[in-house]
């Protein structure tokens, strides 16, 4: 008797459960945990079943599917490997799907808060500490602060030496963004906007405009470069630099706010080191 063929399918516990019709790429599960890469980037168009392989690893790996290894992989690629099917269902596995997401980008931005909140729920006060400390032009305080909820958040593998692409400047600037979350209402929290001759990385905004008092930061971010580099003090005396090069302080002043009231501030990274100047 021929199987159904499911239309778009995205759950493979679903097909397996109901026999539907499957081109066995467990295979994918076995290469990939076998590969050892930190990151892996999937690029394929839509509909060429990303998602269907991403749940497919989750299947396979989560702690949540201990025990049905069997009923799920019986007879499939994967399963023939004895050395996969003692890692079946031994992993704790954190899985998100934007795949039928159609919200707007005010809805994503409030889901991605809330996201953000839950990480550094155990570090709250040294995340609103982090934000009073760089609205004080406290250094000190803001680098204790940051370093310390890097080393809770991150592994070593997370951040790099070499800043190869920017990537990890990248990383970096998401994670400073997630703690400044806080801020927001009173200060516009942006980012990679465009100000003088480039874009800043991130700038706090008062939202009290040009008769206010509170002061607006601009940011910008480096990982330390072992070429050119001693210490992380050089690394932010180059993003001072660029600050200053690009003329990231004249956007904001042709916004109204006073010279005086902008704070600049550098951010050098080295694996799970900052230092905040």
């Amino acid at each position: 008797m021929a199987r159904t063929i499911s239309i778009v399918a995205q759950s493979f516990e679903r097909l397996r459960a109901n026999g539907y019709f499957y081109v066995d790429k467990t295979g994918f599960v076995r290469d990939w945990w076998q590969g050892g890469d930190s990151v892996t980037l999937v690029c394929r168009p839509r509909r060429f079943g990303k998602t269907l392989n991403l749940d497919t690893v989750r299947c396979f790996l989560s702690t949540e599917f201990a025990g049905r290894g069997e009923e799920l992989f019986g007879g499939l690629d994967a399963w023939a490997d004895p050395t996969m099917r003692a890692l079946q269902g031994t992993v704790p596995v954190v899985a998100m799907s934007f795949a039928a997401v159609k919200a707007t980008n005010h809805e994503v931005e409030l889901t991605f808060d809330r996201m953000v909140r839950g990480w550094f729920a155990e570090d709250e006060d040294d995340m609103h500490d982090f934000a009073r400390a760089l609205l004080a032009g406290d250094a000190c305080t803001a680098t204790r602060c940051l370093a310390e909820v890097t080393l809770a958040c991150m592994s070593s593998f997370d951040g790099a030496n070499r800043p190869a692409a920017s990537q990890p400047e990248r990383f970096y600037h998401g994670l400073v963004l997630g703690l400044l979350a806080s801020l927001r209402g009173r200060w516009f929290v942006e980012s990679n906007r465009e100000s003088g001759f480039g874009r800043y990385d991130v700038a706090l905004v008062p939202t009290d405009g040009t008769a206010g008092t509170d002061p607006a930061v601009v940011m910008e971010f480096k990982v330390f470069d072992d070429w050119d580099e001693e210490t992380l003090a050089d690394t932010v005396a180059r993003a001072h630099a660029q600050i200053d090069e690009k003329g990231y302080v004249a956007g904001l002043v042709e916004r109204g706010i006073a010279p005086e009231r902008i704070r600049t501030c550098g951010i050098a990274f080295r694996g799970k080191e900052v230092l905040v100047g």
